[in-house]
């Protein structure tokens, strides 16, 4: 009786001193991001939340999931998650998919069919829902674009955005990154040779 009393003891303790240990994640603040491949072994994806960061010891994260019974389910993909997440808002970010994102590259010179094919892909949207992002009137009246799409005025970048992410929100996302570099004064300059943004 005394050993199986130990025993528990023991457990408890341990259990205890990794929960402590593993509240503060990285313990840096922050985000990362990581990505766990499809079929990879709890000790693999630790080993990813290690190398950026997320956590300190893969050892111990895999060790606190299967003491807490929490290792089981854990979806692939690329996680952007904050660094100061803990063991428990990890491994409860991997299990529901909390913290995936799509991300897709834009490279200077595409045009609009190329962009569509692009996000398409990424985010796994049919391409005449970006086709008609792209072509969103409220957007281009905003930009006061003369043109039927918005062509030209979705920036060349990498854009990173959550799982479930519309075409919507990526053309606008790929608009707001445009209006970020655009300056005023070229504006003016371009008005003097009688051209639009």
């Amino acid at each position: 009786m005394r050993s199986r009393t130990g025993r528990a003891l023991a457990v408890a303790a341990f259990a205890a001193l990794v929960t402590i240990t593993a509240c503060g994640g990285g313990g840096s603040p922050g985000l990362a991001r990581t990505t766990i491949p499809h079929r990879a072994s709890l000790r693999q994806a630790a080993e990813s939340l290690s190398r950026v960061g997320l956590i300190r010891s893969p050892q111990l994260f895999v060790v606190y999931a299967r003491v807490f019974g929490r290792g089981k389910v854990i979806r692939a993909g690329t996680y952007e998650l904050r660094k100061d997440l803990g063991y428990g808002g990890i491994l409860e970010a991997l299990a529901g998919g909390k913290g995936l994102v799509r991300t897709f590259t834009i490279p200077e010179g595409f045009s609009l069919p190329q962009v569509v094919r692009t996000v398409s892909a990424k985010l796994a949207v049919p391409p005449e829902s970006v086709d008609a992002a792209a072509r969103d009137t409220a957007l281009r009246r905003r930009l006061d674009v003369p043109a039927a799409s918005l062509d030209g005025y979705l920036f060349p970048d990498t854009y990173t955005l959550p799982e479930g992410a519309s075409a919507r929100e990526a053309v606008a996302l790929m608009v707001r990154r445009f209006e970020s570099v655009w300056r005023p004064q070229w504006t003016a300059r371009l008005d003097t040779i009688g051209l639009t943004r």
